[in-house]
């Protein structure tokens, strides 16, 4: 991990404060599965909205990891609009049950990618959270 932010980031983004995204990006390993509140990232970094919305545009864009947005539709009333991270390497996760939906994310989105770019389908992967705090966690 270290090679990948002290080569590839620095050397592909303009970043001041390499450290502190470095130290988001471990953040990210313990909020693995829930809904992510870029407010209490800002909170814990001590930095500003901005630069946590850029720096997990730029961890999305060098392949660190992916959210996966909520489904959203006028029937459906739903508790939060906060996606939810995973990582593409799973297998950093440190919590067994998080672990293991950080690899059905991963497959679900690579199957995605395939029937888009091999059998031309328009999908999207969402999860579904009710006001009832039910929650479904891939559709």
């Amino acid at each position: 991990m270290d090679r990948f932010f002290r080569e590839d980031v620095r050397d592909l983004e303009n970043i001041r404060d390499l450290s502190a995204l470095e130290m988001m990006a471990d953040m990210l390993k313990d909020r693995i599965g829930s809904p992510l509140s870029l407010q209490s990232l800002r909170e814990d970094l001590e930095v500003s909205h901005r630069s946590v919305t850029h720096w997990l545009d730029i961890l999305e864009r060098l392949y660190f990891c992916f959210r996966v947005h909520p489904f959203t539709h006028r029937a459906v009333s739903s508790l939060k609009k906060a996606a939810k991270v995973y990582l593409w390497d799973w297998s950093v996760t440190p919590a067994p049950g998080a672990r293991f939906e950080n690899l059905v994310a991963g497959h679900l989105l690579k199957m995605k990618h395939y029937l888009e770019d091999q059998e031309g389908y328009n999908i999207d992967l969402h999860y579904l959270r009710d006001t009832s705090k039910r929650e479904v966690d891939f559709l």
